[in-house]
């Protein structure tokens, strides 16, 4: 049988194993993730995007219960994830006839929701996998951007651009960054009678 125990030896469940995978990730995001934060340039037409950078990944978090099921192959944790106010900023400048601006851009999301699927096999010498790491929804998208003087129209030519661009940066740093953060830290650890004390060292 698969179980997370706590330090007292009582069964403390799926929850436990998931919120103390996440609390390492997003400490490493938070203390050593300029890696993880700077994106790449863009060019939208006459707009170039420099200097990106990506803030709120450190706010990953569990969203609601996580769930366990076991069967004779082993045991797959599944949970609801959640980051809250994730925002893409770049410097921009646009040329459009004889203007030229600059200023900064952004987008947000009030709140992201993803899905991941962690899966141990019955042998417990192999680490646990991250077979699904996804984003569900994106809530509360808003773009906005500064110095637009007599370009103020390009607001709205380049609002739906500017939302995909951080729709795909997303997902990208969430596959390519993110994803291997949390397999790092699986591989500290399964499934199985893993208590508290085992979990924090």
């Amino acid at each position: 049988m698969f179980t997370v125990l706590s330090a007292t030896g009582d069964l403390a469940g799926p929850n436990l194993y998931i919120d103390t995978i996440l609390q390492n990730v997003t400490c490493i995001l938070k203390n050593d993730g300029e890696e993880f934060l700077s994106i790449p340039d863009h060019v939208v037409g006459s707009v170039q995007l420099t200097e990106g950078q990506i803030s709120g990944l450190d706010t990953l978090r569990r969203k609601g219960e996580a769930r366990m099921h076991s069967d004779a192959d082993g045991a797959t944790i599944e949970a609801k994830l959640v980051l809250e106010q994730v925002r893409l900023c770049y410097d921009y400048t646009a040329k459009v006839l004889f203007a030229k601006n600059q200023g900064k851009i952004s987008v947000c999301a009030g709140e992201i929701e993803t899905f991941i699927r962690v899966h141990q096999t019955s042998d417990l010498n192999k680490s646990p996998v991250l077979q699904e790491f996804v984003i569900r929804q994106l809530r509360g998208l808003r773009a906005n951007m500064s110095g637009l003087g007599p370009v103020s129209w390009l607001v709205n030519r380049l609002q739906r651009t500017l939302l995909n661009i951080f729709s795909i940066r997303i997902q990208d740093l969430l596959q390519e960054k993110v994803h291997g953060l949390i397999q790092t830290e699986l591989n500290k650890f399964s499934l199985a009678d893993i208590s508290m004390r085992d979990l924090m060292t």
